[in-house]
């Protein structure tokens, strides 16, 4: 298959349209000549072996959306190999694929250890950690795009990004070699330089038709060690080519980093990332766009539906304590341990984070209790264990219950700051609905990315071009920050 095309992405934009879709859902792709769906189909954690996932993606495209975002280490390829698949049963010129390069995971690690053995290693490698590698030496780049391009099943991958780039300066801030900022920050751009000349010649194959970088650092502070400069970027490539093909940058945005809307980084320190695109040209993907780290913590930009329980933790917490006090083994006591990591949960999202680990850390410790048991109190300890199991279940839904209360009332805050800014036609939406609608109608984003592994998701995520056109004020993001 070829790429994608002008008249092609147009004709799906007008499908769209004719579908249901505002006007205001396509935009140019900044200096490509290609229309884009301003919602984008994220794929960090699809893969081939749920069929869901594969049909959340081809509802999309058949909804409208026309741009999808992997990258080679998205489940080891096999986001790749999916998006191949889905795409093989439609017009290829309709839709723009995204793929990035950089992180040495899964099989490219693997290869790059063999090669290393073999002694031919790729140069200018990052070892960042065991199990994940970092690497944009011009070899590295071509032998990963020719993979992706056979997981795909595409003979052109419209956008290929430099993924992540700063991890040579998270590297360089682990191991403390940031004495001397500028030299390492002249052998980070050297670097660039040298993947940008890789990535025209790739242009030139066909393999490619635009490229870009995707950095989570786009919008620092300048003086931040591990930040990237876009101008920067920018003017490397305006000087390999004045006609050079830099054309696409993805960023994390979302109400709560909204460095790329607000810090003035580029441009002598007068412009933040998104201001400087625009006066480039270049069409910017959001990524993150409901998964916000504030305060060094991960939040879930979603209200979050409260289950609904049988018995409440206090009522549930006495069965269980009960159970616990006529343990036939003793060491197997879960419940005040389960209320006191609860407490740390402000929502349901990471209530579910300390459950997942409850439950294998207590299957553990209930198999290793088991195997001390006499032989003659085998039968009544597994009855006392099926009992058990079940009450610490309960709890746990109980517990999941408040902490889902909990994050709907501290949303309760965050909603109130939006509906000041946003339309009244938005105010009884979802968060995840509003925080996607500001995304949408932020000057300079192009495209946000959401991940919607599962057919509703694509449907609450449309829903959020449902609204009027409107432009989201910086001041939302005064207030949030």
């Amino acid at each position: 298959m070829s790429g994608a095309t002008a008249a092609g992405t147009q004709r799906a934009a007008e499908r769209g349209r004719a579908a249901g879709l505002p006007a205001f859902a396509y935009r140019t792709f900044g200096r490509t000549g290609l229309v884009t769906s301003a919602l984008g189909f994220g794929t960090y954690r699809v893969d081939e072996r749920t069929p869901e996932h594969a049909a959340a993606l081809a509802r999309s495209i058949d909804r409208g959306v026309n741009l999808i975002d992997t990258s080679t280490n998205y489940t080891d390829g096999s986001s790749e190999r999916t998006i191949g698949a889905v795409l093989a049963a439609r017009p290829r010129e309709e839709t723009i694929v995204v793929s990035k390069v950089g992180y040495v995971q899964g099989q490219a690690l693997a290869l790059s250890r063999a090669r290393e053995r073999e002694g031919q290693p790729f140069g200018d490698m990052v070892k960042y950690m065991d199990g994940c590698w970092h690497c944009l030496h011009p070899g590295f780049v071509a032998d990963q795009l020719a993979r992706s391009l056979d997981r795909l099943h595409l003979k052109t991958i419209d956008v290929y990004l430099l993924h992540n780039p700063e991890y040579f300066f998270s590297d360089a801030v682990k191991r403390k070699q940031t004495g001397n900022l500028g030299v390492l920050r002249d052998e980070f751009y050297r670097r660039i330089a040298s993947a940008f000349v890789q990535l025209e010649d790739e242009v030139q194959r066909g393999r490619i038709a635009w490229y870009g970088v995707s950095s989570n650092t786009f919008g620092a502070a300048p003086d931040d060690p591990e930040a990237t400069s876009l101008d920067r970027m920018h003017d490397i490539a305006e000087r390999i080519t004045p006609q050079h093909h830099f054309a696409v940058v993805q960023l994390p945005a979302n109400l709560y980093e909204s460095g790329p809307m607000l810090t003035a980084n580029n441009a002598g320190g007068t412009l933040p990332a998104l201001t400087y695109a625009s006066a480039k040209n270049l069409a910017v993907l959001a990524n993150r766009p409901l998964n916000a780290y504030k305060d060094e913590r991960l939040v879930r930009l979603a209200d979050g539906v409260v289950p609904a329980t049988p018995a409440t933790v206090a009522d549930q917490m006495a069965k269980v304590a009960a159970l616990e006090a006529r343990a036939p083994r003793k060491g197997v006591a879960w419940g005040a341990q389960l209320v006191t990591a609860a407490r740390s949960a402000q929502n349901l999202q990471q209530w579910r984070q300390v459950e997942a680990q409850v439950h294998a850390q207590f299957g553990l410790s209930l198999r290793e209790a088991a195997a001390g048991v006499k032989e003659a109190q085998a039968a009544a300890f597994q009855t006392w264990a099926a009992e058990y199991t079940g009450e610490l279940n309960l709890l746990m839904a109980a517990l999941g219950t408040e902490a889902a209360a909990r994050g709907r009332a501290a949303n309760a805050g965050l909603h109130k700051i939006l509906d000041a800014y946003l339309p009244a036609e938005v105010r009884g939406w979802s968060l995840s609905q509003k925080a996607m609608a500001a995304l949408l109608h932020t000057p300079g984003i192009t495209c946000v990315l959401n991940g919607m592994r599962r057919p509703e998701y694509v449907d609450d995520a449309l829903g959020a071009l449902a609204g009027p056109d409107f432009r989201t004020p910086a001041a939302l993001y005064e207030a949030l920050r």
